[in-house]
């Protein structure tokens, strides 16, 4: 498959980052990541369901036929974010090659950060692990943040990729790590690179 051609503005910078909270829901009881719902969940929206590419399609829709294309053996039909069941419940991380995204925690607690190739898709062999560079999970104190910055490929005179970013990835798993008072709580939601 073609690499895809970066024709989307870089919007998140750091000045303005895409912040992404790790976040307690005191009524519900449980605790979740996602773009903060305030500041960049219509964002989201807008980049899932009305920016269409030069062929007229969403990005739903391009990450529903991408998935649906690379399906692990025995994986979820759908990622996380497009399962029909999840409608409405969680706000996807949706990055841009060359975005820089900030993490911190709705309570005053420490975190590890860590995002990996989603095993719910065939990985793509030159594709980064990782879709910051990182070799490892990223720690935080309470009360901090973590900035990082979505790798981009170097580009050629046409704005196409020299080599495979990760967009070409594309589906990534986030983890999460809080340590609490009443212990070590895991959160684990999906998220996705674009260009």
């Amino acid at each position: 498959m073609p690499r895809q051609t970066r024709d989307k503005p870089i919007e998140f910078t750091h000045t303005q980052p895409l912040n992404v909270t790790i976040q307690f829901n005191s009524i519900t009881g449980e605790w979740d990541i996602q773009p903060d719902p305030k500041l960049h969940a219509a964002h989201m929206d807008t980049r899932l369901h009305k920016e269409l590419d030069g062929a007229g399609n969403n990005l739903e829709t391009n990450l529903s036929n991408q998935w649906s294309g690379r399906h692990a053996l025995n994986g979820p039909k759908y990622p996380h974010f497009l399962d029909p069941s999840q409608k409405g419940k969680h706000t996807p991380i949706l990055m841009r090659e060359g975005e820089v995204v900030r993490f911190t925690c709705n309570l005053p607690f420490p975190f590890e950060i860590w995002a990996d190739r989603d095993p719910g898709v065939d990985a793509i062999p030159g594709a980064p692990n990782n879709p910051f560079g990182w070799q490892s999970p990223q720690s935080v104190g309470a009360n901090g943040s973590l900035t990082a910055v979505v790798v981009a490929p170097p580009l050629d005179n046409t704005n196409t990729p020299t080599q495979d970013g990760p967009t070409e990835q594309r589906f990534y798993k986030f983890t999460a790590w809080v340590h609490t008072n009443d212990g070590l709580f895991l959160i684990d939601p999906d998220g996705s690179c674009d260009r």
